[in-house]
């Protein structure tokens, strides 16, 4: 992945780049008093570009 800064403008060249995306996921719980627990599965997302 190339990177040109001209006149102050980025331009990203990835033609040459395949994109990739890395989850990671964890339960959070939350609890009240001890017997009510709520929990959700979260997940966050990053998108990765992997030079060939």
């Amino acid at each position: 992945m190339s990177v040109d800064i001209n006149d102050g403008k980025l331009t990203f060249d990835v033609n040459k780049s395949e994109y990739e995306s890395v989850c990671i996921c964890a339960y959070v719980c939350v609890c009240v008093c001890v017997c009510v627990c709520v929990c959700v599965c979260v997940c966050v997302c990053v998108l990765l570009v992997k030079d060939l």
